[in-house]
């Protein structure tokens, strides 16, 4: 190995060379000066990166000593730092012990147990390698890409098997996403080894609600006597987006689109299994939800789901369902793995839906695929009642904080809406010839809906703008007399 002679330190009575020749030279003094381990992406070095280095340290001052990092000064960062090897710059993303990246536990378990890799160099075992990855996707990414779906498969099939005894694999695949069945793996692990989320909220990549889980799972338990709470993954979180104002003497920062706190759950009510809702905006009306909810699964208890309870406390605000086990229906039309009596057995369902919200006069506000479920029995389950509201709420026309003009809602078009959603949904289902006549039976229900609901709005909208323009005209009459008046005074 040529060596550079040139600029050199000494450390400990070892020599620690400004300038590197190459990664394995690195490696090499690494591994008789610093205790460190390589977290991830390490299967091709030292001979190819591909990626930045992360690296998990428990003494990151001496870490930094020993890489040298190029640009070094005041504002230079203690965490992404460049390396300059053989002429060429390699990020590293440095971490240590009690930063919070990881709970100081299981920081200082990955270094106990790393493991040499045939690189030279010090690397995660397998079941800290897996388990880190799946929470690093959780709580430092902002949601799960294709590449993170192909690595996590890879690194769960080195696990021996009992790493995974704790779902069947009949129960597996009836997660409508493989990162679900990760994320209780996960939580099952972290509860053996008791470790716990972060609590650092340091930088924009911390995802708090994430960590956040485990606390009100306990708290839920206690008040409601429920059992064997385990939260149930966001794979996309994005807590809120912060925008400067730009304005003239603007000093401060508007919250934009803020996202409202909510959380899921599985947990066991005496024998039942509930799915439980925690959180939420505070002008949502949670009784409301468990109202109109209650009201549809009476009606037709096949396609709406039984709710068991709800809360309006501040601290326990939540609302729990029957526990759905099945795939979304968004799920198995990518999938194309259904048969053509089953399409037309879902068709015919959605006609029963469409029918339960008419009778009802309940509006859903939020049909589409994803919020469809399809259970073990095949029965098509309507989810989601957050936006729900009652029909005979909107018989008077409302104006919304924008234009007026533009923004209307009667009963006629937010029942619409319903209907137009489940009319996309046949859509997507598809028709065939062995079930044309019943496609198009339902399709044409819906359509004569969609139509006179149209019509009915257009009227109430033509009635609503007359009545805007008159009571703009009377305002505008009475603001000039008052003028008038002023003036002759």
């Amino acid at each position: 190995m040529n060596v550079n002679m040139g600029k050199i330190d000494k450390m400990g009575g070892l020599e620690l060379r400004k300038e590197w020749n190459s990664l394995e030279e690195v490696f090499d003094t690494l591994n008789n000066t610093v205790n460190y381990v390589v977290l991830r992406n390490f299967e091709k070095l030292p001979h190819h990166v591909d990626s930045p280095i992360d690296i998990l340290t428990d003494d990151r001052d001496r870490l930094l000593r020993i890489l040298k990092p190029s640009g070094s000064g005041f504002f230079q960062s203690r965490k992404h730092v460049e390396i300059s090897i053989a002429g060429q710059p390699i990020n590293w993303n440095i971490r240590y012990a009690g930063d919070g990246s990881y709970c100081l536990p299981w920081e200082q378990d990955m270094l106990k147990d790393r493991v040499f890799h045939s690189g030279n160099l010090y690397v995660l075992n397998d079941e800290h390698h897996f388990y880190s990855f799946i929470y690093s996707v959780f709580v430092h990414e902002e949601k799960a890409v294709k590449e993170h779906y192909a690595q996590a498969e890879r690194l769960l099939q080195r696990l021996s098997p009992t790493e995974t005894a704790q779902i069947s694999v009949d129960e597996k695949d009836w997660y409508s996403d493989i990162f679900d069945y990760y994320f209780e793996l996960l939580n099952s692990y972290m509860q053996r080894k008791n470790y716990t989320f972060g609590n650092s909220l340091r930088g924009r990549i911390y995802n708090q609600y994430v960590a956040m889980t485990p606390q009100i799972a306990r708290r839920l338990e206690k008040k409601f006597g429920i059992t064997d709470t385990k939260p149930l993954p966001l794979r996309s979180l994005n807590p809120f987006q912060l925008r400067v104002l730009t304005f003239p003497f603007a000093t401060g920062i508007k919250r934009q689109n803020q996202q409202y706190r909510r959380t899921f759950y599985r947990a066991w009510l005496n024998d039942r299994k509930a799915f439980i809702k925690h959180g939420g905006r505070k002008n949502d009306s949670v009784e409301q939800e468990f109202s109109l909810c209650n009201r549809l699964h009476e009606v037709n208890e096949h396609n709406f789901p039984q709710i068991y309870f709800y809360s309006e406390d501040t601290a326990y605000r939540c609302v729990a369902y029957e526990f759905l086990e099945g795939k979304t229906l968004s799920s198995k039309i990518k999938r194309a793995d259904f048969s053509a009596s089953e399409k037309q057995d879902y068709i015919v369902q959605i006609r029963d839906i469409a029918q339960a919200l008419i009778a009802t006069g309940i509006v859903h506000r939020d049909i589409h695929t994803e919020n469809i479920i399809i259970t073990r029995e095949g029965k098509l389950k309507l989810i989601d009642f957050g936006l729900a509201v009652d029909g005979s709420s909107h018989e008077k026309c409302r104006v919304f904080r924008k234009n007026p003009l533009f923004r209307f809602e009667c009963s006629a078009c937010v029942e619409n809406v319903d209907i137009s959603g489940l009319l996309k949904v046949v859509e997507a289902i598809g028709c065939q010839e062995s079930y044309q006549d019943v496609y198009r039976d339902v399709e044409s229900f819906l359509r004569e809906y969609c139509e006179k609901t149209v019509s009915t709005c257009k009227g109430k909208r033509f009635l609503f703008l007359a009545q805007s323009l008159k009571k703009v005209h009377r305002i505008i009459k009475q603001a000039w007399n008052r003028l008038r008046q002023q003036v002759s005074r």
